[in-house]
């Protein structure tokens, strides 16, 4: 009937919207995850790099939670985070 076929082309639209958004949200992750990669080891990090480091840091918070749940080297972020913190404190005193 023409109802089954509606519903039929309605659940593939709504799958291909999903396979879509996954795609994006992948992007989205991987584009910040590539960020994170660039920046030099957390050993090799120097004041300079703070600008990259909080770069980093502000493109993760700009993506939407899902998008979040894809970056899977927060921790290295969060590590060179801690040694800028270091940095800055030694530069201080």
């Amino acid at each position: 009937t023409n109802l089954a076929t509606l519903e039929t082309a309605e659940a593939r639209i709504a799958e291909l919207e999903e396979a879509a958004q996954a795609a994006i949200d992948q992007a989205a992750a991987q584009g910040v995850m590539d960020q994170i990669v660039a920046l030099p080891a957390v050993g090799e990090l120097v004041l300079e790099n703070a600008g990259a480091v909080a770069a980093a840091r502000a493109a993760y918070d700009a993506l939407t939670d899902a998008q979040k749940a894809l970056v899977t080297n927060l921790a290295t972020l969060e590590t060179a985070e801690a040694r800028i913190a270091e940095l800055e404190g030694e530069g201080n005193e």
